[in-house]
């Protein structure tokens, strides 16, 4: 957030920066200053078309793929603007009449664009989609060049010595009311669209507007006002360009960072876990055994371990069958985290086997839970329609002492349960 605070005010500095730049060179050479600024606009345009095209598969989002075909659309007809412009001498037919038509062809196209982008966000985009909007837009830019380079029919637009004509005039108004229209649609689906998203359209679209409402002043071609409305164009298709980044490249690359992280934690809890019961598996549950020993031992904590099987499990999977069998083994893990905290280690060593550590309890406070477990196991409500009968279970408990290395813990857990068992099971043994 930090950053942001700071980029922002960098960023207006450095556009305020190069807005002085291109004005003295627009003084200076407006011809070369007109190439740039629209050749900087035609390189974004092109930019957010093929962002538009190559994330379509990613964004499935029939608006991002309209409004990048009519920014090429308008690119594409920006280009012959600029190399019809006058001075240019480039193309047989040039001139600002023909330059400020194809002018206003490319801003219509665009603002028609936005205005029905309004209706579809978030729209899914299909196969016929992709058809119908590159077919107007095709249809759109050849009756462009054909009325306008061709037939000669498109209308004036400036008259040398005279300026803008009143055709003229009235075609920026109508595409400023259209692009006004727009923003009140977007700004009733800004939900859809979300916060960041509508801010992006918002300022683009009041560039936009005031890049019009600019070229209806000029009386010159090589004027201020000409020169200004191109600057302020560049900052419409800088935002247009943002929003698109963001729809298309950073959101669906964090959702895909989200889904990846979420898929990576999944498969190192199917690593470490048992399907069965949910506990640690022997694995995981032996790797955090080890580490929790260490620490204890570094800083001089106590460290027991509580292991137990379940009395005669084998006659339970014999005569009931093994899914009876399952069915009690996740009735023990259901206990188990009934009865200890969630931060203490536990897990299913194997088979009917699980194993204990109470985070720095004692032997003696390792009983306690034991015991506990024992009693909750004879008081817990059976799931319901359970095939089997209440059970015991027998135990072993070791503790760090006598400079007990872990692996001896875990053998002297294991040996007390042994005993438990030849004892006559149902009991603790603690060593």
């Amino acid at each position: 957030m930090k950053n942001k605070k700071i980029a922002i005010p960098v960023y207006s500095i450095i556009a305020l920066l190069l807005s002085v730049v291109f004005y003295f060179l627009s003084q200076y050479n407006f011809l070369l200053y007109h190439i740039i600024v629209e050749f900087i606009s035609i390189s974004i345009g092109i930019f957010v078309f093929a962002i538009a095209i190559n994330t379509i598969n990613i964004t499935s989002n029939v608006f991002i793929l309209l409004i990048g075909t009519t920014f090429f659309t308008s690119a594409i007809l920006d280009l012959l603007h600029t190399i019809a412009f006058k001075g240019m001498n480039i193309l047989p037919v040039s001139g600002t009449n023909i330059a400020s038509q194809l002018w206003i062809s490319a801003r219509f196209v665009q603002a028609a664009g936005l205005l029905a982008g309004a209706f579809i966000v978030n729209m899914i985009v299909t196969k016929r989609c992709r058809i119908l909007i590159s077919l107007i837009s095709s249809v759109y830019f050849i009756l462009s060049v054909v009325f306008i380079m061709f037939l000669k029919i498109f209308p004036t637009t400036f008259v040398d010595g005279q300026g803008l004509t009143l055709f003229k005039k009235i075609m920026e108004y109508i595409i400023i009311f259209i692009l006004l229209l727009a923003l009140v649609f977007y700004s009733v689906n800004r939900e859809k669209l979300g916060k960041k998203s509508f801010y992006y359209i918002a300022i683009s679209i009041g560039f936009f507007i005031v890049s019009e409402f600019l070229f209806t002043l000029y009386r010159d071609d090589y004027g201020v006002y000409n020169a200004a409305g191109h600057l302020v164009k560049i900052g419409s298709y800088v935002f247009f360009y943002m929003l698109l980044i963001k729809t298309s490249l950073i959101e669906p690359l964090a959702l895909l960072a989200g889904n990846l992280r979420i898929a990576n934690e999944k498969l190192m809890n199917m690593a470490s876990h048992d399907s069965l019961t949910g506990l640690l598996n022997h694995s995981g549950v032996f790797k955090d055994l080890q580490k929790y020993f260490e620490i204890s031992k570094r800083f001089k904590k106590e460290f027991s371990i509580i292991m137990f099987d379940i009395d005669d499990f084998k006659k339970i999977n014999d005569i009931k069958g093994h899914p009876v069998g399952n069915e009690a083994l996740k009735f023990v893990a259901k206990v188990i985290n009934k009865s200890v905290r969630d931060l203490d280690i536990k897990g299913r060593y194997g088979g009917d086997e699980f194993i204990i550590s109470p985070i720095e309890a004692s032997s003696e406070e390792s009983l306690n839970i034991a015991q506990k477990i024992q009693h909750n196991l004879q008081e817990m409500p059976l799931p319901a329609k359970s095939a089997f009968e209440r059970f015991t279970i027998s135990v072993g408990i070791s503790s760090m002492k006598n400079g007990r290395t872990f692996n001896e813990l875990v053998k002297l857990a294991d040996k007390a349960l042994l005993q438990s068992k030849l004892l006559g099971k149902n009991r603790i043994t603690i060593i």
